[in-house]
């Protein structure tokens, strides 16, 4: 009799004892003994309950955090419409052009000194980035301008730009398209925004010069397009102030000089090698092979985390079978008890199974919501 009331280990009131009524339509007499069970022995159960919370929420956080990484570097890593990246080659345009194996090629070209200074600042929204400068006493004062810099394409690249960002050409030819897309805190969360408030057909105004010995000389060009979507070669470069990407064929009183040629190659290696033969201190990088090698590393990065999820999922598993079978162990006098006042195996398996279901989906619940809220990082 002492074994059955078990008022050693136990002391709780019969109020405190009730079953929700769903739980007896549902589950019987089995449930309701499961769950007064999980009622009377609260310390056991606690210790089962944050165990296998602990276990999924640690999957759930490295789960979303190797997922997360591999998103981003595919996103990163994927193809352009170019396979071949050529520096330092405005001296051998001709004879690069003119080799085999080009199948489409685009020109950028570049300012030949200043970029276009604007000093109307109401202009800019995001007054974070007109960065304060160190003077003498490390203190910081406003700048008083920004600089946009000036992209060039030639008119064959220009056309095949503005159908890529879907403006039409002929509206655009003679201004500039504005890419001013920034990425900013607020609230302390990354925000990605726009830099200035200028819309299609604003003038931008400013001073322009070409270098340090000729004076500043005002310059206006009408915005015909605003976009996101950057020209070939600059896909993941990033200046402070923006772009203004232009036709040069339509911007003579501005000097530009070529910063790099992308072309999309049919044999890209054969390529590189030719064009390593005309001069070798022209810079060509090999898209290709680059995406090939970068995704080669990659896939030994994922065999390696992916190894490490799953060996924290055979640990949290282990944990979980460990923690029950004790927890099963410490209540063998408990169930001798049962089955001498005779409960048939039938009905203590069931018992058990649902006191199972109870603490499992309790664990569940706990460990899903706290690994949600380590991922949107409120914990």
């Amino acid at each position: 009799m002492s074994l059955i009331r078990n008022s050693g280990n136990i002391k709780i009131k019969a109020n405190k004892l009730k079953v929700p009524k769903i739980i007896q339509r549902l589950f019987k007499t089995g449930g309701v003994l499961a769950y007064k069970n999980l009622k009377r022995s609260k310390k056991k159960y606690r210790t089962t309950v944050i165990s296998i919370t602990i276990s999924i929420f640690i999957f759930i956080t490295m789960s979303t955090f190797v997922n997360n990484m591999f998103d981003f570097t595919s996103g990163y890593y994927k193809s352009p419409d170019y396979n071949i990246k050529v520096n330092f080659a405005k001296e051998n345009l001709e004879q690069i052009i003119a080799l085999d194996d080009i199948e489409e090629y685009f020109l950028l070209y570049e300012t030949k000194g200043y970029n276009l200074n604007i000093y109307d600042l109401d202009k800019v929204k995001l007054q974070e980035f007109l960065k304060l400068e160190e003077d003498e006493n490390d203190e910081y004062k406003k700048a008083d301008h920004i600089g946009v810099q000036i992209i060039g394409l030639d008119d064959e690249t220009f056309k095949k730009y503005t159908k890529k960002i879907e403006v039409p050409y002929e509206k655009t030819k003679d201004t500039g398209i504005l890419i001013d897309t920034c990425d900013y805190y607020e609230n302390d969360e990354i925000v990605t925004g726009r830099m200035y408030s200028y819309e299609v057909g604003d003038i931008i105004s400013g001073k322009y010069s070409e270098d340090d010995t000729k004076s500043s000389k005002e310059m206006n060009i009408k915005v015909g397009a605003v976009t996101d979507i950057k020209p070939y070669g600059i896909e993941n470069y990033y200046y402070y102030g923006g772009y203004l990407i232009v036709d040069m064929e339509n911007f003579k009183d501005i000097e530009f000089e070529l910063s790099l040629i992308t072309i999309n190659s049919k044999n890209p290696n054969s390529l590189e090698e030719n064009i390593e033969k005309i001069n070798t201190d022209i810079r060509v990088t090999n898209i290709e092979e680059q995406i090939k090698q970068e995704r080669a590393m990659g896939i030994v990065v994922k065999i390696f985390l992916y190894g490490f999820l799953g060996v924290i999922t055979l640990i949290g598993v282990t944990n979980i079978f460990n923690t029950i079978t004790s927890n099963m162990e410490l209540r063998q006098k408990e169930f001798a008890a049962l089955k001498s006042i005779g409960m048939t195996k039938k009905e203590f398996n069931r018992m058990v199974n649902l006191e199972t279901i109870f603490y499992g989906t309790k664990s569940l619940c706990y460990g899903i919501v706290l690994g949600l809220l380590r991922n949107i990082g409120i914990i």
